[in-house]
């Protein structure tokens, strides 16, 4: 053999080999593509998958948090109702504050803190209003005001008296602070917010409270 034809035939060889080289590398690359495509194809459902599972966590809690918070509503409504039914009962209070509850119309007559008779009238008027309507939830202030509850002192003029100042709300929709700032034509009255809400604010479908602010306790 002529080394012309040796040489070319060396050529044609690995030609060859490079060609085959070359079919090899392109099936390598198309098994590594079709498994890259098989692993994003995972990752994906995997991906749906944790967001599935984010969204059932999150549902979960939801409902945990509304159980919960039925739970403690209802905790605290049965709370209130016990407190109530406990000072209906006359529960720690003595004679002499039954009397004054069962008399208060002479009792807030003869009381000292009164400014003149023209005050102790309108703080009867006011106890009368907030009774008949309700307007001093009695469960509620005795639950959050440990204590005026073991005082046995009438929730009603106690709030009337002391309560409105040292801030204390007399249901969870009555803020006297807010009331008297809602309404400055109050502020130089020198009244129970509750009393003039009662025998007047009603009426007049005054605001008792911030609603963005409102509560549950």
């Amino acid at each position: 053999m002529y080394p012309k034809e040796e040489e070319s035939e060396t050529k044609i060889n690995d030609m060859s080999d490079y060609t085959n080289l070359l079919e090899n590398v392109k099936k390598e690359l198309k098994k590594t593509k079709k498994k890259l495509d098989q692993t994003d194809t995972e990752l994906k459902r995997s991906r749906e998958l944790i967001k599935e599972k984010e969204l059932t966590l999150k549902e979960l809690k939801q409902k945990y948090h509304s159980h919960i918070n039925k739970l403690n509503l209802q905790i605290n409504k049965l709370s209130s109702d016990l407190y109530e039914m406990g000072y209906l009962n006359h529960k720690g209070r003595t004679i002499k504050q039954r009397l004054e509850t069962k008399f208060y119309m002479v009792y807030l007559l003869t009381k000292k803190k009164n400014r003149g008779i023209k005050n102790a009238i309108i703080n009867i008027r006011g106890y009368r209003a907030i009774k008949n309507k309700q307007l001093l939830d009695i469960g509620y202030y005795l639950k959050n005001n440990p204590d005026v509850r073991s005082s046995g002192d009438d929730p009603i003029m106690q709030y009337i008296y002391y309560g409105y100042k040292e801030g204390r709300k007399p249901n969870q929709n009555f803020d006297g602070d807010y009331y008297i700032k809602e309404n400055a034509d109050l502020k130089n009255l020198n009244i129970n917010p509750l009393i003039h809400y009662g025998l007047y604010g009603i009426k007049e479908g005054r605001k008792t409270i911030n609603k963005s602010q409102t509560k549950q306790k």
